[in-house]
């Protein structure tokens, strides 16, 4: 009988508009691959907690629109540079820039990773698309110097056969 009452009044507060989603719990969704629950619960975070790195990542992350998660990468990259989210949202920029081929940007992108981040699990993965980038370019000499650094310094990742 008190489950019953206690998810009635749950349910009564989320329609109600006043139970708010807490970043922990995004953060769940997110960890546990939940991405339509995330997509929907961030976008009613209350507005005291919308400029949270987490927020903005997961809005953007969740955005079904690269020009709308651009801006939010780009401020999560400039204000909260101490953020968990700060490496990730650097490498979703190299990423887009790359696939749009602003590999000039795309490469400024990794390198911030790569200096500011050195523990960050994206860092094998944005020192080859580094690499990528110069070989787009047409730098074939710079390309080779940095595919043979990548592959003798990064021995576990899987772009190291390719």
């Amino acid at each position: 009988m008190k489950t019953k009452f206690f998810a009635l009044i749950l349910i009564f507060l989320q329609s109600a508009g006043l139970y708010a989603v807490s970043i922990n719990q995004l953060e769940q969704y997110f960890e546990n691959e939940q991405y339509e629950d995330l997509r929907r619960e961030v976008r009613r975070v209350p507005n005291e907690i919308k400029d949270d790195p987490a927020v903005l990542y997961f809005l953007a992350f969740t955005s079904n629109a690269p020009d709308s998660a651009l801006p939010l990468y780009q401020r999560i990259a400039e204000n909260f540079p101490s953020s968990k989210y700060a490496d990730r949202a650097l490498y979703r920029l190299g990423q887009y820039n790359f696939f749009t081929g602003n590999y000039t940007q795309a490469r400024h992108s990794f390198a911030r990773l790569l200096r500011g981040y050195s523990k960050s699990y994206l860092k094998d993965d944005a020192q080859y698309l580094y690499c990528q980038c110069i070989l787009a370019q047409g730098k074939e000499d710079s390309a080779k110097v940095f595919l043979k650094a990548f592959v003798q310094n990064v021995r576990r990742s899987p772009y190291v056969d390719s």
